[in-house]
């Protein structure tokens, strides 16, 4: 489907700190409305006007979230450098956490089949992970729903691809629409409920690519020390990829100091430079989410 560019849509950040919320986006309004980060998601039918509209309001209603989300600001260039550093690996597995309704997980499977082609079939299945039951209940049903800009998004990363990669189904208002995955995406991931902390124990093979995006700023603070002293204890050969939302806290700092450098845009590996890390005991201690305001 061939559609005129339109920006990212808008979208209210929440605040940060311990009583961060997890904010939920509707699609057909733009309106974010807070959940508990760790309470289930209730699709809110206020909004829907029509019977159309009412039959997919799970579908509607889902987490602040779009196709190709910035940082890394190229997807295919991010795809060809993680191949760079595995070409010579077999397996390598990707874990993909915080994954909402599928819009990232698609995002990552499309950038890997447009810059990879064939030398992509090694990647599959993506893991993906969420800690809310119901936003892993529609990831699974394999629809989307997509406004404008969504579908641009895709059109423009995937050389005017959307219809290769979804089929419309609904339409729920002139500018938003229904999208099913096509066969191409459907077998090349697997969603389930669990938090990253919890995921992270999954990791046991070594050559492993974590996304680990734009989530960072709503942990609560042991939660997210307890990550960080898990990730830097993986063995193996691990890369992490942060998201651009993250790093609207002094991010930087906080991952040097729990012993990570960022080697291309958002994707961070372990170092060895004992002499400027904290320990497992130092990170414990920190004021975490005094980066936020750093």
């Amino acid at each position: 489907m061939k559609v005129n560019f339109l920006p990212s849509q808008p979208y209210n950040k929440p605040s940060f700190g311990t009583n961060a919320k997890t904010y939920y986006r509707n699609t057909l309004t733009n309106e974010c409305f807070s959940k508990d980060y760790y309470s289930s998601c209730i699709p809110c039918k206020d909004s829907c006007e029509d019977d159309t509209q009412k039959t997919h309001a799970s579908i509607i209603n889902s987490n602040a979230t779009w196709f190709f989300r910035s940082k890394p600001y190229d997807w295919l260039e991010l795809c060809k450098f993680l191949n760079s550093k595995y070409k010579n690996s077999e397996p390598v597995n990707i874990y993909q956490f915080g994954c909402s309704d599928g819009s990232e997980t698609y995002t990552i499977i499309m950038s890997l089949l447009e810059a990879l082609h064939k030398d992509s079939e090694k990647y599959f299945p993506i893991q993906a992970y969420d800690i809310d039951p119901d936003i892993i209940e529609k990831a699974r049903s394999k629809q989307v729903c997509c406004n404008l800009s969504d579908i641009s998004s895709i059109d423009n990363n995937t050389q005017q691809g959307f219809s290769k990669y979804f089929s419309t189904i609904a339409k729920v208002t002139p500018t938003s629409y229904i999208a099913s995955a096509n066969d191409i995406l459907k077998d090349k991931a697997v969603f389930k409920v669990k938090s990253f902390l919890e995921g992270l124990d999954d990791i046991k093979t070594k050559n492993n690519i974590i996304f680990c995006r734009n989530f960072w700023p709503y942990m609560k603070d042991e939660e997210a020390k307890e990550c960080f002293i898990k990730m830097r204890n993986l063995e193996g050969n691990n890369l992490f990829i942060f998201g651009d939302f993250d790093y609207d806290m002094n991010f930087r700092y906080l991952y040097t100091k729990c012993g990570f450098e960022e080697i291309f845009d958002g994707v961070l590996k372990k170092n060895n430079l004992q002499a400027t890390m904290y320990s497992d005991d130092e990170i414990r201690k920190m004021d975490y989410h005094g980066y936020f305001h750093s």
